[in-house]
This record gives C-alpha cells, structure tokens and sequence, in this order.
C-alpha cells in the first residue's frame, strides 16, 4: 500500500460523557465557546489541514461521532489531542484516538480521481457556532477492516482491495457513490488496522456497497465492521481549516 507521507492524520472516535448533561445550558455554552476558541487556535498555529465530523445514526454507548483531523506535521496532532482533552470542557469527553496516514491510491470521487479541495464561506466566522446538525443528503459508512491474511494468500482476484480500484470496476457502485477514501493506521489495532470513508446518497446504495464488500472481505480473509453515519455540520467544520488539503 502506498501511503501520502505528506501529513498525519487524527482518527477520533469521540462523545460526550453522561456528566455533561447534567450541567446547566449557559455552563455547557462558556465551556463549548471556550473550546472553540483554544482548538481554533491550534488549527491556526500548526496549519490544519482538514476538520471533518461524522455522526453516528445509532451511537455505540459513549461514541457518538467520527472525526478525521489532518496535520502537515505530528506536531499539529499532538497539540490537537492536548488541547480537546484540556479543561474544563475536556472533562466532559469521551476520547479513542488514533494516528493514520491517507492512503496515497485510495481516493475516489465521483466523475474524478481527486478529493474535493476543503472550502468554505470565509466570510462567516468560524468563532460563532452555529445550531450544529447532520448532513440528511448524504450517507456515510464507516467500514474499519484489518487484513488477517498475508497479500500472497488473497486470490489475484482481489488482490488490489482499494477504494479507488473497486469503484472503477463495478459500474452499479461508481454511478451510486459520492465519494471513497481510506486511511491506514500508524499502529495497527487487534480488530482494524484501516478505515475507509464512503459516501453514498440512497440506502439502497449503501446496501450493495456493503454486500460487496462483505464479498471481498471473505474473499481476502478480512474481518471489517460498518457503521451507518450522516456528515456533522460539514459548512461549519469546513471554515476551520486555513488552508485546502493536498
């Protein structure tokens, strides 16, 4: 696999603890503004390259939402994660996170080979949050995988597992989805060591998309998991980083 050394990405699997509700609305609001202001900062100082939420449609106990989170340098992701877990509204959170790099051959986008570049209203700022919510025309799914089997195992077949590549070979799959991507974790997990990102429009879409790859992933012996989301705010989101993703 060939990877895009060009920057580190944070995966964050994040929520919120039961404690922050039972703290009154204009204490959840300081708190909240607050933390805007400080990890603002940080996108600033160390030149974030990318914020992007995903919400849970049915959330796994304390994990609510997905965040990729993308640096030029480690430098920027260690003062990420410092400042989300500081005080007082770090208190509140649930955090899991882990550093991964993008997976160079594996972006897909409808009618292109490249990613959408990170835009925004720049005229709107960012220091004022706006009521947060989901994005409804899209679908996401979340497919963490790890491969359990070594490359020479996995019939020719199926041998090029990429995002990307599976697009381009199933007609019914490249006509349906939005986008595709993937990134590889640093540290392997026991359970995944790769997570791609699928958007799709239709639930039926999201339907063959898994059915394929359920098929893939007993062809190459890999276990995967999938979780159904919709985009956090992506407007919103979209301001915080100055500037667009390589």
């Amino acid at each position: 696999m060939t990877y895009d050394e060009k920057s580190v990405v944070v995966l964050l699997k994040g929520g919120r603890l039961p404690s922050w509700y039972n703290l009154c609305e204009d204490v959840q609001a300081s708190h909240s503004q607050l933390h805007v202001e400080l990890m603002l900062s940080v996108a600033q100082e160390h030149k974030m390259m990318r914020l992007e939420g995903y919400r849970l449609i049915s959330p796994m106990e304390y994990w609510e939402r997905f965040w990729v989170i993308e640096f030029p340098s480690l430098s920027g992701a260690e003062a990420w994660i410092q400042a989300e877990r500081a005080p007082p509204y770090g208190r509140y959170g649930y955090y899991e996170y882990h550093l991964a790099r993008r997976s160079a051959l594996q972006t897909y986008r409808a009618g292109s080979g490249e990613p959408d570049q990170v835009s925004g209203e720049r005229d709107i700022d960012p220091h004022r949050i706006p009521e947060l919510g989901v994005d409804r025309d899209v679908i996401v799914v979340l497919n963490f995988q790890r491969n359990r089997a070594k490359t020479e195992d996995a019939p020719a077949s199926t041998s090029d597992y990429s995002e990307d590549s599976l697009c381009r070979s199933d007609t019914a799959l490249s006509n349906s989805i939005l986008a595709a991507e993937s990134f590889e974790l640093i540290a392997p997990q026991d359970n995944w060591d790769t997570v791609s990102i699928v958007e799709l429009s239709q639930f039926t879409d999201v339907e063959t998309w898994l059915d394929r790859k359920i098929e893939l992933s007993r062809a190459t012996n890999r276990g995967s998991s999938a979780y159904l989301c919709r985009k956090w705010s992506p407007e919103y989101f979209k301001l915080w980083a100055p500037r667009s993703t390589p």
